[in-house]
């Protein structure tokens, strides 16, 4: 079975949610910025940290899920 336009697709995919993840990171990088120089007891800014990590960790598994779909589609095309 030959799904490489199902495979691209996804990749399609994948590439896209990086992008709008690597921007929603920035903006929570910004906005820990702006809510550290509150004095303020309120834990925001451990949250928008947590957030920011944890969208880090999704940006690079679903890179290595890129990568390894491409490897697939180079091994077809070998």
């Amino acid at each position: 079975m030959n799904n490489d336009d199902e495979i691209r697709g996804v990749k399609a995919a994948i590439n896209s949610f990086v992008e709008t993840l690597e921007r929603m990171r920035k903006l929570l990088g910004k906005e820990m910025e702006a809510y550290s120089s509150l004095p303020t007891k309120t834990p925001v800014v451990n949250a928008f940290h947590k957030v920011q990590v944890c969208t880090g960790h999704n940006i690079d598994a679903l890179l290595e899920l890129d990568m390894v779909l491409q490897d697939v589609l180079n091994e077809r095309i070998e």
